[in-house]
């Protein structure tokens, strides 16, 4: 059963026609397997919804590159990252476990979906802009349907990207990617300690 009513739009390509990614099938099918794994966890109900920026290019060779895929947990990713601030002291013994706990833990009230349904984390900027850009109306479609209390957005140069073809009437967080130095993940993780105490 599909639990995110926006995932069957997506799937159909409703809104690809014109994006710059159109008929790049390696990328298409590492959206479609994302999506799928974003189905296997959506909660009864959202406290805090995430908006990434994008399935990372690795997840097209890499089956558990992707946040919501099963394998190990690896330290310096955005799954890390997210699981070490939001359960901290759990995570301390299970760096090497299976992301299978977390991700259990995670869906009692968090949901994570993205801003780009097709990976461009690898993609020149004007390419990225305008791939983001196309999957606006996912988003926009996905935030009005979706029930949630909170709003975070992960990625701030992505967030400005989509900013303005959203309507976004609660107030939304955008935290920094913790990735390239050691403070944006303490901004990162700061930020997310914020949001979440903020609203509890």
């Amino acid at each position: 059963m599909v639990m995110n009513p926006v995932t069957p739009i997506v799937l159909a390509n409703r809104y690809c026609e014109n994006c710059v990614l159109r008929g790049c099938e390696k990328l298409l099918a590492a959206r479609d397997r994302a999506l799928e794994f974003n189905e296997r966890y959506f909660p009864a109900s959202i406290d805090t919804l995430f908006v990434a920026e994008s399935p990372p290019t690795s997840f097209c060779e890499q089956p558990d590159r992707y946040f919501y895929a099963s394998g190990k947990v690896r330290y310096g990713t955005l799954f890390y990252f997210t699981m070490s601030t939001l359960f901290e002291e759990d995570i301390k013994n299970r760096e090497n476990r299976d992301k299978q706990h977390f991700l259990n833990r995670f869906k009692e009230k968090f949901y994570l979906i993205d801003m780009a349904k097709c990976p461009v984390d690898k993609l020149q900027e004007d390419e990225k802009a305008k791939a983001i850009t196309s999957c606006s109306k996912y988003l926009k479609d996905e935030l009005f349907s979706l029930k949630f209390r909170n709003l975070v957005f992960i990625g701030k140069g992505s967030f400005k990207r989509i900013e303005k073809y959203l309507n976004l009437n609660p107030k939304s967080v955008v935290l920094p990617l913790p990735f390239g130095s050691q403070k944006n993940v303490e901004d990162f993780k700061n930020e997310l300690r914020r949001a979440i105490s903020s609203h509890n």
